[in-house]
Protein backbone atom coordinates (compact mmCIF):
# COMPACT_ATOMS: atom_id res chain seq x y z
CA UNK A 1 0.00 0.00 0.00
CA UNK A 2 1.26 3.44 -0.96
CA UNK A 3 1.83 6.01 1.76
CA UNK A 4 -0.50 9.03 1.59
CA UNK A 5 0.31 12.57 2.47
CA UNK A 6 -3.46 13.08 3.79
CA UNK A 7 -4.86 11.15 6.58
CA UNK A 8 -7.08 8.43 5.82
CA UNK A 9 -10.68 9.41 7.51
CA UNK A 10 -12.57 6.87 9.63
CA UNK A 11 -16.30 7.64 10.58
CA UNK A 12 -17.46 6.69 13.68
CA UNK A 13 -21.16 5.41 13.18
CA UNK A 14 -23.57 5.90 16.35
CA UNK A 15 -23.62 1.97 16.83
CA UNK A 16 -19.60 2.80 18.09
CA UNK A 17 -18.33 1.28 14.96
CA UNK A 18 -15.73 3.04 13.71
CA UNK A 19 -15.62 2.44 9.30
CA UNK A 20 -12.44 3.15 7.71
CA UNK A 21 -13.09 4.97 4.15
CA UNK A 22 -10.15 4.62 2.55
CA UNK A 23 -10.51 0.38 2.61
CA UNK A 24 -14.12 0.61 3.16
CA UNK A 25 -13.97 -1.81 5.45
CA UNK A 26 -15.12 -1.56 9.42
CA UNK A 27 -12.20 -1.28 12.06
CA UNK A 28 -11.55 -2.04 15.69
CA UNK A 29 -9.89 0.13 18.26
CA UNK A 30 -6.87 -2.54 17.82
CA UNK A 31 -6.99 -2.16 14.22
CA UNK A 32 -6.24 1.52 14.52
CA UNK A 33 -3.65 1.09 17.16
CA UNK A 34 -1.99 -0.92 14.32
CA UNK A 35 -2.04 1.97 12.29
CA UNK A 36 -0.51 4.24 14.60
CA UNK A 37 2.22 1.70 15.08
CA UNK A 38 2.87 1.74 11.34
CA UNK A 39 3.06 5.43 11.15
CA UNK A 40 -0.28 5.89 9.50
CA UNK A 41 -2.07 9.40 9.91
CA UNK A 42 -6.14 9.16 10.22
CA UNK A 43 -8.47 11.52 11.44
CA UNK A 44 -11.71 10.04 12.87
CA UNK A 45 -15.01 12.16 12.58
CA UNK A 46 -18.68 11.39 13.75
CA UNK A 47 -20.60 10.29 11.19
CA UNK A 48 -23.58 12.56 12.30
CA UNK A 49 -21.96 15.74 12.96
CA UNK A 50 -19.47 15.47 11.28
CA UNK A 51 -16.82 16.90 14.40
CA UNK A 52 -13.27 15.76 14.68
CA UNK A 53 -12.98 12.89 17.77
CA UNK A 54 -9.67 11.72 16.91
CA UNK A 55 -8.07 12.52 20.49
CA UNK A 56 -11.07 10.92 22.20
CA UNK A 57 -10.70 7.56 19.93
CA UNK A 58 -6.54 7.89 20.57
CA UNK A 59 -7.40 8.19 24.13
CA UNK A 60 -9.57 5.21 24.07
CA UNK A 61 -6.58 3.61 22.30
CA UNK A 62 -3.95 3.91 24.88
CA UNK A 63 -6.64 3.43 27.99
CA UNK A 64 -8.01 -0.13 26.25
CA UNK A 65 -4.08 -0.55 26.08
CA UNK A 66 -3.61 0.32 29.77
CA UNK A 67 -6.05 -2.47 30.74
CA UNK A 68 -4.59 -4.64 28.87
CA UNK A 69 -2.06 -7.33 31.13
CA UNK A 70 1.17 -6.12 31.38
CA UNK A 71 1.26 -3.11 29.16
CA UNK A 72 1.00 -0.08 31.77
CA UNK A 73 3.20 2.45 30.63
CA UNK A 74 1.37 5.47 32.82
CA UNK A 75 1.94 5.24 36.57
CA UNK A 76 -0.84 5.98 38.94
CA UNK A 77 1.10 9.18 40.30
CA UNK A 78 1.56 10.33 36.24
CA UNK A 79 -2.13 9.89 35.66
CA UNK A 80 -3.25 11.73 38.82
CA UNK A 81 -0.80 14.57 37.57
CA UNK A 82 -2.13 15.11 34.73
CA UNK A 83 -5.79 15.59 35.96
CA UNK A 84 -4.29 17.94 38.35
CA UNK A 85 -2.62 19.49 35.00
CA UNK A 86 -6.58 20.24 33.25
CA UNK A 87 -7.75 23.58 33.69
CA UNK A 88 -4.44 24.61 35.83
CA UNK A 89 -2.29 27.53 34.69
CA UNK A 90 -0.22 24.56 33.69
CA UNK A 91 -2.23 23.57 30.96
CA UNK A 92 -0.79 25.28 27.87
CA UNK A 93 2.45 24.52 28.60
CA UNK A 94 2.04 20.83 29.21
CA UNK A 95 1.26 19.62 25.33
CA UNK A 96 3.90 21.46 24.32
CA UNK A 97 5.98 19.95 27.23
CA UNK A 98 4.70 15.84 26.45
CA UNK A 99 5.17 16.78 21.98
CA UNK A 100 9.51 17.44 23.00
CA UNK A 101 9.29 14.16 24.85
CA UNK A 102 7.82 12.13 23.13
CA UNK A 103 9.91 13.70 20.45
CA UNK A 104 12.81 13.36 22.53
CA UNK A 105 11.98 9.55 23.18
CA UNK A 106 11.78 8.93 19.16
CA UNK A 107 14.83 9.84 18.49
CA UNK A 108 16.19 7.83 21.16
CA UNK A 109 14.75 4.84 20.31
CA UNK A 110 16.26 5.19 16.36
CA UNK A 111 19.29 5.26 17.96
CA UNK A 112 18.51 2.37 20.04
CA UNK A 113 17.74 0.01 16.83
CA UNK A 114 13.79 1.06 16.92
CA UNK A 115 13.19 -1.39 19.73
CA UNK A 116 12.50 -0.96 23.61
CA UNK A 117 11.97 -4.55 24.13
CA UNK A 118 14.72 -5.91 26.22
CA UNK A 119 16.62 -8.76 24.51
CA UNK A 120 19.66 -10.76 26.21
CA UNK A 121 22.68 -9.12 25.31
CA UNK A 122 22.33 -5.51 25.73
CA UNK A 123 22.91 -3.44 23.11
CA UNK A 124 25.92 -0.93 22.39
CA UNK A 125 22.78 1.65 23.15
CA UNK A 126 21.92 0.79 26.46
CA UNK A 127 25.88 0.20 27.27
CA UNK A 128 26.82 3.71 26.32
CA UNK A 129 23.62 4.97 28.70
CA UNK A 130 24.99 2.76 31.78
CA UNK A 131 28.49 4.01 31.32
CA UNK A 132 26.89 7.39 32.12
CA UNK A 133 24.85 6.39 34.61
CA UNK A 134 27.76 4.92 36.45
CA UNK A 135 30.00 8.14 36.02
CA UNK A 136 27.16 10.45 37.24
CA UNK A 137 26.02 8.12 40.39
CA UNK A 138 26.60 9.68 43.73
CA UNK A 139 28.13 7.39 46.08
CA UNK A 140 26.47 4.74 48.80
CA UNK A 141 26.03 5.51 52.09
CA UNK A 142 28.35 3.05 52.80
CA UNK A 143 30.98 4.97 50.48
CA UNK A 144 29.55 7.98 52.36
CA UNK A 145 30.80 6.83 55.92
CA UNK A 146 34.03 5.57 54.50
CA UNK A 147 35.07 9.17 53.37
CA UNK A 148 33.82 10.83 56.69
CA UNK A 149 35.90 8.00 58.64
CA UNK A 150 39.10 8.66 56.26
CA UNK A 151 38.97 12.75 57.10
CA UNK A 152 38.36 11.99 60.38
CA UNK A 153 41.67 9.85 61.09
CA UNK A 154 43.48 12.16 59.18
CA UNK A 155 42.17 14.87 60.75
CA UNK A 156 42.84 13.18 64.56
CA UNK A 157 46.10 12.32 63.09
CA UNK A 158 47.35 16.04 62.25
CA UNK A 159 45.94 16.44 65.97
CA UNK A 160 47.55 13.75 67.57
CA UNK A 161 50.79 14.81 65.85
CA UNK A 162 50.79 17.92 66.57
CA UNK A 163 50.57 17.20 70.59
CA UNK A 164 53.40 14.92 70.38
CA UNK A 165 55.94 16.77 68.95
CA UNK A 166 58.18 18.37 71.54
CA UNK A 167 59.56 21.50 71.95
CA UNK A 168 63.20 20.91 72.61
Amino acid sequence: MVKSDEPITIKKYANRRLYNTGTSTYVTLEDLAGMVKAGEDFLVHDAKTGEDITRQVLSQIIFEQENKEGQSLMPIAFLRQLIRFYGDSMQMLVPRRRRSAAARSARSRTRCGGTWKCSSAPSPCSRRLRGAKARRRSPTRAQRVAAARARSTISSARWTTSRNVSIA
